[in-house]
């Protein structure tokens, strides 16, 4: 085994991390999966990913260096992603980002062991954010198609509603608002006829001693 300098470890205790926070990620995806399929695909993504992990926990260890027992933070902001395709862009984004820092460590090391497992580490997360940005289309086009669907159904609704004819058999009429009128009413005709306990406009109220304080 190599020897690695303290960057490269460093590097590699973070790539560690990112592959820790991937199997959170797919695990929730997985749990909150309504096909069938879909579940099974992304339990596979995590059995892989959890297999990474050990990988890179053993040559660590191996190695001699320190060993992180963090999770990169990521993945709550995952997680906490409000909409479906949204949550699966974000880790499609993870993926890929975490799949080329292997691949520039890949690049940078000397040790053909060390390689191999970063080079299967770049192509799993490769292939699970291509699935992902994938699988988040689709979602997005069904969401929309669904949306559309409703919009019309409820269009043709209010058509019919309009359509029905009256309880005399003639089509209904549009409501259309009364217009004011300019003519002003004398309410002073009326006020012999009021009875002591109703609403007088201020014009015909009495003065009482209270409203002149």
């Amino acid at each position: 085994m190599a020897h690695l300098d303290a960057e490269t470890l460093e590097a590699l205790n973070a790539l560690l991390q990112d592959a820790r926070a991937s199997v959170e990620v797919e695990v929730a995806l997985s749990n909150g999966a309504t096909e069938r399929a879909e579940r099974e695909t992304l339990v596979s993504i995590g059995i892989e990913e959890v297999g990474l992990c050990c990988l890179l926990h053993e040559y660590l260890e191996a190695s001699g260096a320190f060993v992180t027992r963090h999770v990169n933070g990521i993945v709550l902001n995952i997680i906490n992603t409000e909409e479906y395709d949204e949550r699966l862009r974000a880790f499609a984004l993870h993926q890929m980002d975490s799949g080329k820092r292997a691949r520039d460590l890949s690049s940078a090391t000397d040790d053909p062991a060390l390689g191999r497992l970063l080079g299967e580490v770049y192509d799993a997360h490769v292939r699970s954010a291509l699935w992902s940005e994938q699988r988040a289309s689709q979602f997005a086009s069904s969401r929309s198609l669904e949306f559309q669907t409703s919009a019309e159904r409820h269009a043709g609704s209010n058509e019919a509603d309009e359509s029905l004819p009256t309880s005399s058999g003639s089509p209904r009429e549009p409501i259309s608002s009364s217009e004011p009128s300019n003519e002003a009413h004398d309410h002073s005709e009326d006020e012999g006829t009021w009875s002591e306990d109703s609403y007088r406009p201020p014009s015909a109220r009495e003065n009482y001693p209270i409203d002149d304080e």
